[in-house]
């Protein structure tokens, strides 16, 4: 199945910061229910740096499938998952699960692309709306592009 995929990731859930995060304040919400104790209100964290809050990508001479890497990579490095998929699955069938295992405790934590706002330089319907459904905010209105 690996090598009918243009890119393929193996499923790391939980691994970006930002669900992390809203995973403990969810955890830490119903165990103040569940214990009758009221909430102290939002849990502070340090996630690092934040994500961009806007994000610019030139559409100019790029298929769809390369804007959509070009906006996802500030988040997550998709092409480098692929390759270490790929490299997983041409291991020997008994190194495979030990492998993997490494590589999915080692998984970088990386940010949502919720909420930033997406410029694209020419209109991409199709790529617009596929970002939209990952968070991004697609902008109305030109905005000086640079290559990404």
């Amino acid at each position: 199945m690996v090598a009918a995929a243009a890119l393929a990731t193996p499923h790391l859930a939980g691994h970006s910061l930002d669900g992390k995060a809203a995973a403990v304040r969810r955890i830490y919400e119903a165990t103040c229910a569940a214990c009758g104790l009221a909430s102290a209100g939002a849990l502070a964290a340090d996630l690092g740096p934040p994500a961009p809050s806007r994000l610019a990508i030139a559409t100019a001479g790029r298929s769809d499938e390369e804007v959509l890497l070009a906006a996802l990579t500030p988040f997550y490095d998709v092409a480098a998952d692929d390759a270490a998929l790929r490299r997983i699955v041409a291991l020997p069938p008994g190194e495979r699960g030990r492998e993997f295992e490494r590589h999915r405790t080692a998984a970088t934590a990386h940010r949502e692309p919720r909420g930033v706002e997406l410029h694209l330089d020419l209109p991409r319907p199709r790529v617009a709306a596929a970002l939209a459904t990952l968070g991004l905010r697609p902008a109305t209105g030109t905005a000086a592009v640079q290559r990404e």
